[in-house]
């Protein structure tokens, strides 16, 4: 869509002259030309208003739903026959949009473009400015940057920083190459960025490090575009994804983004994510439930931490959902988990009580280290959720709890089936103290043997908990709109999990 399109129409008036030498010649010669005596004073009196070197200019400004036309002083001569209709300032404007949006090629240049490893990012945060781009969606797999393996010491310095070890896929860039990249797609360093990137940083080795085990990435087809400038290019892009068949489709996931092309690149200006949400196939009952948790995002978000971890789900397949936020702070491991349902009306939103195990500790219930996290489990009574517990008391000493969370009669009830105690003794050795459900020290043989006895005799689900981490600050920013689009995608994705 054009903004702003502008012409200025100009022509020159044509004044004719009539030359007399006397009274009685004006007369004659007024006659003559076809003037009656009342246009000529009309015109007579009209050509004294008019200043020495005057021009009326109707400048008129086409959008797609006005005309604004203002007039403005300019030299010249006007002349009614050169003075362009709106019809032919419509037909032109026409033109210059047909001109101007890009073809079926230029597009898969573009699809081509937001597909990489090095732009997708950009697509996943709203901005104004390049500056407010989300960096930690940008370099959240490495933004094409060749993955090593860290040196030991870099990995003891990062231990030492964050307060735990590299257990899955570590990202390690410097910060040179950070301002190199970002000079490149934004023409901005980091330093100059409003939104820090909340990875660890190693002042000794000058780099930030991040370890994660799943990815961001989401692949964008451009769908439409245009040139609003020579050099710029606003285009609309949508999320594809590829079905259980092996086809190609659109996903949910909108947007525009406006290009700058600079050399044989481009710089990205703005982002806007369009947010539409798919309550295709959903009840009524499960779309009143997820828009009063959408509405009451102020209630469930949790400043005091970097960032949080959220699941929609129907936790006792009653046909009520359940809105499931976990935060886990970054020294000793603990972790703060609140359940969130609604009112049999479906008008607000109510916190379950919890029964804790230990009387109060709580399961890092988003962590997916865990060996039967991706399943569930049912005694015909109530669903067990597998869950455990890290606690860790400096570099060396580790406990770690096993057990399972479920939801009954409106309370969420923890239980273990077994802990133990782990010693650093060197870097490749721990030493391990095994413990059942009560404390009571057991051999490693009996601690296996725990975790089959627990689930003996149930039916095994697949788990329908499906986590995403989120930054407080950009739930705070979110309009309603956005969260309910993802709320429901993270409660559809659990359904498409899920299996009996």
């Amino acid at each position: 869509m054009i903004k702003k399109s502008q012409f200025t129409l100009c022509g020159v008036i044509l004044i004719i002259l009539v030359l007399s030498g006397c009274a009685s010649g004006v007369e004659s010669n007024t006659v003559e030309s076809g003037i009656s005596d009342k246009d000529a004073q009309i015109e007579e009196e009209e050509q004294n208003d008019i200043p020495d070197n005057p021009a009326v200019v109707k400048e008129q400004e086409i959008s797609d739903n006005q005309e604004v036309v203002k007039e403005q002083e300019m030299p010249g001569n006007h002349d009614e026959s050169s003075v362009l209709k709106t019809s032919d300032i419509q037909d032109e404007l026409a033109e210059w949009k047909a001109s101007n949006e890009l073809s079926d090629e230029e597009l898969n240049v573009f699809t081509d473009f937001f597909q990489s490893i090095e732009n997708y990012g950009f697509l996943l945060s709203d901005y104004t400015t390049p500056t407010d781009v989300d960096l930690n969606e940008v370099f959240y797999c490495g933004a094409g940057f060749t993955a090593y393996d860290l040196s030991d010491d870099v990995k003891a310095a990062y231990e030492q920083e964050v307060g735990w070890p590299i257990e899955l896929d570590a990202e390690c860039l410097t910060t040179k190459q950070i301002d190199d990249f970002l000079m490149e797609k934004t023409g901005y360093s980091l330093e100059e960025m409003n939104k820090p990137l909340s990875w660890a940083y190693l002042e000794q080795y000058d780099s930030y490090i991040s370890q994660h085990g799943d990815t961001n990435y989401i692949s964008f087809a451009c769908v439409s575009g245009k040139r609003i400038e020579e050099d710029v290019f606003e285009l609309i892009y949508r999320s594809t994804y590829t079905n259980s068949e092996g086809q190609l489709e659109f996903g949910n996931w909108y947007g525009t983004v406006t290009l700058r092309k600079n050399g044989e690149n481009y710089l990205f200006i703005s982002n806007q994510e369009v947010y539409i949400p798919d309550l295709s196939g959903l009840s009524f009952k499960a779309v009143k439930q997820l828009e009063v948790f959408a509405e009451n995002k102020d209630v469930w978000n949790m400043n005091d931490y970097e960032s949080i971890a959220y699941t929609v789900v129907d936790l006792d397949n009653d046909g009520i959902l359940e809105l499931i936020i976990n935060a886990k702070d970054g020294t000793g491991g603990n972790s703060e988990n609140h359940f969130y349902s609604t009112d049999d009306a479906f008008t607000k939103m109510e916190e379950l009580p919890q029964e804790y195990y230990e009387e109060h500790s709580e399961f890092d219930i988003a962590a997916n280290i865990f060996d039967r996290y991706s399943e569930a489990y049912t005694d015909g009574e109530v669903i067990y959720y597998p869950a455990s517990n890290t606690v860790k008391n400096g570099l060396n000493e580790t406990y770690y709890f096993e057990g399972a969370y479920y939801l009954k009669d409106g309370i969420v009830y923890s239980v273990i089936y077994r802990s133990q105690y782990a010693l650093k003794v060197d870097e490749n050795s721990y030493e391990h103290i095994w413990y059942d459900a009560y404390g009571n020290e057991i051999t490693e043989e009996e601690w296996i043997k725990l975790d089959d006895d627990f689930y003996t005799g149930m039916k095994v689900i697949t788990n329908p908990v499906f986590w995403l981490w989120i930054e407080p600050s950009e739930i705070e920013q979110a309009p309603v709109e956005k969260m309910l689009d993802i709320l429901t995608k993270k409660y559809k994705s659990g359904l498409e999990r899920l299996t009996w």
